[in-house]
């Protein structure tokens, strides 16, 4: 992804992706540094203001994370029309997210209906687009965060056997979603 940047100084995604990549290795200065060039860049990235809420809530300051997160689904609309999303993985990962900072809150009733937003959405995409990887992924991530890990396990099975690069990303994403909920 440095490299990426590199070529391509001017692609604010490409900044968010390194930030979350940076994110995964624990560097979060360097993290918080690729978002916030990608903002500069593009003021809409809602993965770049997904991902400087989730160092907020790795920091232990939620209620900045909510700002972030809540920010990202105001910008979602002016996101999509830049960088088409048919499966909707940025507002899935958005309402995750609000989930997510509003039970580091003790705001049980918020993040409960974030959750199920997410759920809906995710659901919706899986219907729509039954072979599509990233949405069976998604709607696993969901049905992990709700605590139905059986349904989990299926979904992310499921996602593996469209995509067979997505085999081992579980783990991963279960341990960064433990981080992201103070665990």
């Amino acid at each position: 992804m440095e490299q990426a940047t590199r070529l391509a100084p001017a692609f604010s995604p490409g900044w968010s992706s390194l930030g979350y990549f940076y994110d995964l290795q624990g560097d979060l200065a360097a993290a918080q540094a690729a978002h916030e060039r990608a903002l500069a860049l593009m003021p809409a990235n809602v993965y770049a203001l997904l991902g400087l809420g989730a160092i907020a809530l790795q920091r232990g300051d939620p209620a900045q994370a909510l700002t972030h997160f809540g920010e990202a689904l105001r910008r979602q609309p002016e996101y999509v029309k830049a960088i088409p999303d048919p499966i909707q993985n940025a507002l899935i990962s958005t309402h995750l997210d609000l989930a997510l900072a509003y039970e580091r809150l003790g705001r049980t009733a918020d993040a409960g209906q974030e959750l199920a937003t997410a759920r809906q959405l995710a659901e919706a995409a899986v219907t729509a687009w039954p072979m599509h990887p990233q949405a069976r992924f998604q709607l696993a991530v969901v049905y992990w965060l709700a605590g139905e890990t059986d349904k989990a396990e299926t979904a992310f099975n499921d996602a593996a056997r469209c995509d067979a690069s997505l085999a081992g990303e579980r783990p991963r994403v279960e341990a960064r979603l433990a981080r992201l909920r103070g665990k």
